[in-house]
């Protein structure tokens, strides 16, 4: 269960914002954020279960300026649908050739083949293309929607649902100057997404989990002991991955992770590149496995 803070075509010097939380079990395989070998030009973390797609993700970017992002639709028995959610971002990053909305009206024709998600997808390559977005529950499933510039939240139902956590941080990314450099800018993204004030009662979405798990959800950033012995999420569950993307008008790139360790220490990391947004830019699937990710323009630090 995710959620996602964004800034899309906002007046000020990025094309691009996102603040997002991973919320997932601890004990659950998953791979930190990287450039991937086989795909080498995407990057973004990866989940690791067995028996789930491989490379499925919850969010990823590429070098030709395709970002994905998925959460999942709040509810029961999701579980049971016989194909992973991860493959949809996966498959959209390392086919670079489909516009956002020709590739959500692809999905579209088969999204109950799934458990509920929520899709949104960019080329800031093309940003005469609009993003797209679709979820295949609520009143809107199964139709693309176009996502209109500005400020958007994301959660675990549909786009901009007015939910406490999404209400909450939708605000504070307002209130934020958005041209503010990067350096600057991502200290106050990292404290949006570090936000642990819980929903009032009376403001608990209602999805069938049942209040005392709400109450445990409702804040942006989620930490849940095994001790509270709460059904379904009695292993220990909570934020893995604080990830901010910050794409300029330029075609500058950052992308910083922080990610949660399995003793519960945090450790980060910063990638740094400009866009390919030459028409010869190929899909990396094609490329040799044995090509590398070129180093212009490229940083990454680990604390």
């Amino acid at each position: 269960m995710c959620i996602a803070f964004l800034a899309w075509n906002a007046p000020g010097r990025y094309a691009l914002v996102i603040a997002n939380n991973r919320d997932e079990f601890y004990a659950r395989p998953t791979s930190q954020c990287h450039w991937w070998p086989e795909h080498p030009n995407v990057l973004g973390g990866y989940d690791m279960q067995e028996g789930r797609p491989k490379h499925g993700t919850w969010m990823g970017i590429t070098r030709q300026g395709r970002v994905g992002v998925l959460t999942n639709v709040r509810g029961l028995h999701d579980d049971e649908s016989p194909r992973g959610r991860g493959e949809l971002v996966r498959d959209f990053l390392v086919h670079p050739h489909v516009t956002p909305w020709d590739y959500c009206e692809r999905v579209a024709k088969h999204d109950r083949d799934y458990g509920g998600f929520n899709l949104l997808l960019f080329d800031l390559a093309k940003r005469t293309e609009p993003a797209a977005y679709l979820t295949n529950r609520g009143t809107s499933s199964g139709t693309v929607l176009g996502v209109p510039a500005g400020i958007h939240g994301l959660s675990n139902a549909a786009l901009n649902i007015p939910w406490f956590k999404v209400e909450r941080g939708k605000s504070r990314m307002a209130q934020m100057d958005l041209n503010l450099p990067e350096e600057e800018l991502t200290p106050l993204l990292f404290d949006l997404l570090s936000d642990t004030q819980k929903a009032p009662a009376s403001e608990l979405p209602q999805t069938g989990l049942g209040d005392a798990i709400e109450h445990h959800l409702s804040s942006t950033m989620v930490d849940i002991d095994p001790s509270l012995g709460l059904p379904h999420l009695g292993s220990g569950y909570g934020t893995r991955a604080q990830t901010v993307i910050l794409v300029d008008k330029q075609g500058h790139a950052v992308v910083l992770e922080r990610a949660r360790n399995a003793d519960g220490s945090w450790s980060d990391q910063k990638f740094e590149f400009d866009l390919d947004t030459t028409d010869t830019a190929t899909d990396a699937s094609q490329q040799s496995s044995q090509q590398q990710p070129s180093q212009e323009h490229e940083s990454q630090q680990h604390a």
